[in-house]
This record gives structure tokens, sequence and C-alpha cells, in this order.
């Protein structure tokens, strides 16, 4: 049988360990954060040094308050709720369990403190290991461990989306330049219940455990032209200049360029346009619906000999065909994704060779 430590500092030890290194892990992170934690070594760091045994059960009760406080805030349902929509990716048994196994481990090891910070109080106050073990009987244990079980079970029996909060069924159209290939994606954040799909001549209908199908439908989305050209200098390292031009069609919901070297990274960038640099490359946005044509110029600084790889996709908020999904139970959102990936073949002949 397990057997608490009958000295008390054996617990306050490893619960201020326990918050000292959370404090130190979260600091660097965000120092709202490691606030709460700081909070609680604080309030039990007193409860270890104040002598009078009222005044420390106060301190004792009110150190694992700042660690629930975060745990258990106002954000926390709306974050579970944002989470479970954009859980398109956990589509298989063993992620779900992956994750679900994840996230009950941060929790299990968020709360280990507060075990440890009970165990002190219940050693360091006079009186209170006894009671305790005065309701150290099979019914007292077994009267929360059936409201626990019971609650659950009726938790599991009740549905995970209702009338304001309803699943997504997100189709998406994807159209690959210049290949001109095609495919047709459905996916789900919750189990395709009941949902039909008829597009042409190809029906379906959706009842198993799925929630992510690919349909081979043949469609033409040549709503995006990318023109322009690029120029290299070499040197110890590769000076490349950019100037494109996206068209459109119809104004797309969004745009994105990404610039990735197939030998590393991009070292240094010159550009008018806000981009975000990462180990990827280079990635250029563009949101709310952007005039036509959108111009993209920069100067990039690459190893010698790299080859550079664009990729370019536009969002728009339409398909390119008729496409009829009933799912009773979900809300459908309509994507037509149209990318133009391409190797850069840069010319000799350097614009920067006057600067």
């Amino acid at each position: 049988m397990w057997r608490f430590s009958q000295d008390p500092y054996v617990h306050s030890r490893f619960a201020l360990i326990l918050l000292a290194v959370m404090t130190a892990v979260l600091l660097p992170l965000s120092a709202r954060l490691a606030l709460y934690p700081a909070m609680a070594l604080l309030l039990l760091a007193l409860a270890v040094l104040v002598p009078l045994p009222l005044v420390r059960a106060a301190l004792c009760l009110a150190a694992p308050l700042p660690l629930l406080r975060l745990l258990l805030m106002e954000a926390l349902p709306m974050g579970a709720r944002l989470f479970a929509h954009s859980a398109y990716a956990v589509d298989t048994f063993w992620r779900s369990f992956a994750v679900t196994a994840l996230l009950s481990a941060v929790l299990a090891g968020w709360l280990v403190p507060v075990v440890f910070v009970f165990g002190y109080m219940a050693r360091a106050i006079p009186g209170l290991s006894g009671a305790l073990r005065s309701v150290r009987r099979v019914g007292f244990g077994a009267v929360p461990l059936v409201a626990v079980v019971g609650y659950g079970l009726v938790l599991s029996r009740l549905p995970a989306y209702n009338q304001t909060w309803r699943p997504m069924v997100r189709v998406t159209a994807e159209y690959r330049l210049p290949e001109k290939r095609s495919v047709l994606h459905l996916a789900s954040n919750e189990y395709l219940r009941d949902v039909e799909v008829e597009v042409d001549a190809l029906s379906r209908h959706y009842r198993g455990r799925v929630n992510s199908d690919s349909l081979v439908v043949p469609f033409t989305a040549n709503w995006l032209t990318v023109e322009g050209s690029q120029w290299v200098r070499h040197g110890g390292s590769d000076t490349v200049a950019v100037g494109w031009r996206m068209r459109f069609a119809r104004a797309p919901y969004n745009l994105a360029v990404n610039i990735t070297a197939d030998s590393g990274k991009v070292d240094s960038v010159v550009s008018d346009l806000a981009f975000r640099k990462g180990k990827r490359g280079l990635f250029f946005a563009w949101s709310a619906w952007p005039n036509s044509p959108v111009e993209l110029r920069a100067t990039l600084v690459v190893r010698r000999a790299t080859m550079l790889v664009r990729h370019v996709t536009a969002t728009y908020t339409e398909l390119p065909l008729p496409v009829v999904v009933t799912a009773p139970e979900a809300d459908v959102i309509a994507r037509t994704r149209v990318t133009y990936v391409d190797t850069l073949r840069l010319l000799q002949t350097s614009p920067l060779a006057g600067e």
C-alpha cells in the first residue's frame, strides 16, 4: 500500500521544486503565464514559514488557486470548441488517442503540485491528519468514484454538437497548375454522418466512421496566372532578384506565395512587402480579396547554385463546378484552392549589375 511520508516538508519540498520548474519553463514563453505558478510558489513558501496553524491552512488552501484559475479560465470552453472545430487532421483512432493522451498528461502534470500541497497541509496542520484518517473508509471513497463514473457515462451519451455548436464539412476543390490536375476533398471535424455528396454523375452517401475523403472529379479552374521573371548575380553567394505579377480571372479570398530553396535556407531578403522568413523559406500573404494584379518584388541571397521553388496558392470562396452536399447536422463550407508550383529558371543577365 502507498503510504504518505510523515514528514510534511517532504511534500512541501516536491511542491516547491515543481512550482519553481514550471515558473522557469513558462517564463521565457510568457511572463503572464508564468505568473500563475509563481503566485502558487509564493503562497506555499509563506505557508511553510508561517508558524500559526490557522494561517498556514489558509495559505495552503490558497496556493492551488492560481493553478486552478488558469486551468479553469473563462476562455477554456471557447478554446476547447475552437480546437474541436479545427481538428480536421485528427482523422484516425490513434491520432485521437495521441491527442487525448497528450492533453491528459499535461493536465495531470499541471495538478501534481496541487497534490503535494494538500499532502503537506495534511501533515503540517495538527489534527487534520487524524481527521482525514477517520474517513478513510470504502464507503467514503466509493461515493465520489460512483459519482465521477456516472457523470462520465452521462457525458459520453450527450452529443458533441448541438444547434449552437455545429460540426463543419469543408469541401475543397484543388486545382494544380500548370499540370491542370483536379481533385475534390471532403473533410470534417466530426464523422460524416448521413452526409450526401452529388457532383456530376457521382453520388456518395457517408454513414461510417470516416471524416475525410477525396473524389477524383474532372474540372477546370484557370483563375490564376503567374507572370514575370527572375535574375541571378553570382558571387560567393547568389543574389536573386524576382519580379512577379499574379493576375486573377476572379478575385481570390486570399493569396499566398512561398519560396523555398532546395539546398539550404534563404540567407537574407530585401522587399517592400511584409514577409515571414522561416526554415522552409519565405512566405508572402495577401488577404481580404486582393485586387488584380498583385506584384511581388524582392531580392534574395542564397547559397551558390541553389534552385528555388515557387509555390503560389490562391484560395476562393466558390467552387468551379456544381457540388451538392447534404449534411443535416453540419454546416458546409466551400473553398477552391488553385496552386501554381514550378522550379525557377534563373537568368544570367542581372538587373543588379549596375548597382
